[in-house]
Order: structure tokens, then sequence, then C-alpha cells
């Protein structure tokens, strides 16, 4: 009695699927790795209604979340300040971690950049 898919829960399509999402950039590697897993604990598919959205690329979800990264980290903002810009790939993990995977992350990049530059305002010395 075989079993022609060796035990295995996630068909050949479901993996497809996930790997032309993820290189059509609609979901971030933490998003196929939590489609994996639905998937298997599934054993099956995931349904086209638990695709996640599109990687936060705009403003308007971003922003909120790169603030509040930079708002707990003011001695990373002040080293990026002094000149050591390489403390930027810490940030921009937090903004992942934060956003749960879901930030694009050349945009919130771009995002952290941006806010970074700005000189600090007087409150805040």
């Amino acid at each position: 009695n075989a079993n022609p898919d060796h035990g295995i829960p996630i068909t050949a399509d479901t993996v497809r699927r996930l790997a032309q999402l993820k290189a059509e950039g609609r979901i971030s590697s933490p998003q196929q790795k939590q489609l994996v897993a639905e998937a298997w604990a599934q054993r099956g598919d995931f349904t086209l209604s638990t695709e996640p959205d599109t990687p936060w690329a705009d403003r308007a979800r971003l922003a909120p979340v790169v603030q509040q990264v930079l708002d707990r980290h003011p001695e990373i903002v002040t080293k990026y300040r002094a000149g050591k810009v390489g403390v930027i790939g810490f940030l921009l993990g937090q903004v992942m971690k934060a956003s749960q995977g879901r930030a694009d992350p050349p945009a919130a990049r771009t995002l952290l950049e941006e806010q970074l530059s700005d000189p600090p305002s007087p409150e805040d010395r």
C-alpha cells in the first residue's frame, strides 16, 4: 500500500505557489514560513483568504513602526548620527520584528534613512 505523497502533507503545487508569491514580492520570507506551517498543519494547502497582503511598502503603515523603533532605541539613533551608519541594520531588524516580517525591507530602510537624516528636534536634546 504505497502512499504517493510519502506522508508529506504539502503538495508540490503548494510549494510552487509559495515560491511564486515570494518571487513576486507578494509575501516576505517570514510570511512564507508561516504559510508553509499552516499548509503542513492543515495537511493540505493554504487558502486564498489566508494569503497575506503585499509587504508593507507604504508610508502610512511603515511610518509608525519606524518611529516606534527609533523611539525605543535612542542610543542607536545617536550612534547612527555620529557616523556609525552600520547600525541601520540593527534598526531595520527591529522594524522587521515589530512588523512581524510584514515590512518591505527596502521601503523600511529608505524610511529609516530619511528619519535618521533629519536633525533631532529641540525636545529630543
